[in-house]
């Protein structure tokens, strides 16, 4: 998919500060047909969220949000 479309970056599957989706049901509710293509990981309840980072242009990396993957700089 991703030699037809470039680089995609995406986290969870809802808008900053609110809530994440946590089956695809949600996930399409969520987005109101704003999303082309889904992947269905299942019930995703009680699953930590993913984890956010950012790698600054001097190549040290910026934990913006931790979540199921644990990071230390």
């Amino acid at each position: 998919m991703l030699e037809q479309t470039g680089p995609l970056v995406t986290s969870s599957a809802n808008h900053p500060g609110k809530p994440g989706s946590v089956t695809i049901r949600e996930a399409i509710d969520y987005f109101d047909g704003r999303v082309d293509f889904y992947v269905d990981g299942g019930d995703l309840s009680g699953r930590a969220p993913s984890t956010i980072i950012k790698i600054t242009d001097s190549g040290s990396i910026e934990i913006i949000r931790e979540g199921a993957v644990k990071l230390s700089t």
